[in-house]
């Protein structure tokens, strides 16, 4: 009766253990997929960031350009 008792009870704290270790895998999953989201807008707020300063010195390239033409 001790013994399926003391049996009962070890694989109880066996299967809190593994349920424990999945919990805590899930975890690191999680935050990390939330890392990599904050990066990826990071990236894309700077991409957009220089896209408008690029069409900016593409306007100001096309005007030097005029500019230069009509000086000729």
């Amino acid at each position: 009766m001790e013994i399926s008792i003391f049996v009962g009870l070890l694989a109880l704290c066996i299967f809190y253990m593994f349920f424990q270790h999945f919990n805590y895998k899930k975890k690191l999953v999680n935050n990390n997929l939330e890392k990599r989201e904050t990066e990826i807008k990071k990236i894309d707020e700077e991409l957009d960031r220089l896209r408008e300063e690029s069409d900016i010195l593409k306007m100001e390239v096309d005007l030097l350009i005029k500019l230069s033409k009509e000086k000729r």
